[in-house]
């Protein structure tokens, strides 16, 4: 199912950025990349915890890490681009979006697989 998710919202960030591929912004771009980083996190730290809210704020931090390398690092030290605290906020902003939302998807798939199976791990639906 995590497979499945990120097929979807990777095909929809390819669609959208097709459609607007001329049009879209800067800021677009970095919450973008915030999101992306923020729900791959969210996924792994998820698997390997089993921990909603150490998930959540794994993949917020490794977002957040990430936006300030890339600023700090990568266009303030080395100068291979152009530091602005403006970009640094909309990674985060868009590594807080991912990881909840990432967090509340994976939370309604494990409550919806829970309803199908009884006490005992059997599934209801194939029961008689």
């Amino acid at each position: 199912m995590y497979i499945c998710i990120m097929k979807t919202m990777i095909i929809f960030l390819l669609i959208t950025n097709s459609v607007y591929s001329q049009l879209i912004t800067d800021t677009e771009k970095h919450i973008y990349a915030g999101m992306g980083v923020a729900i791959t996190s969210t996924i792994i730290a998820k698997k390997i915890t089993q921990n909603n809210l150490k998930s959540t704020l794994i993949g917020f931090g490794v977002g957040c890490l990430a936006g300030y390398a890339k600023e700090s690092i990568y266009d303030r030290r080395l100068g291979l681009g152009h530091y602005e605290n403006r970009d640094m906020v909309n990674t985060i902003w868009g590594s807080l979006v991912g990881s909840i939302s990432i967090c509340c998807i994976l939370d309604l798939e494990k409550k919806h697989k829970l309803k199908k199976t009884d006490y005992y791990g059997n599934d209801i639906r194939t029961s008689n």
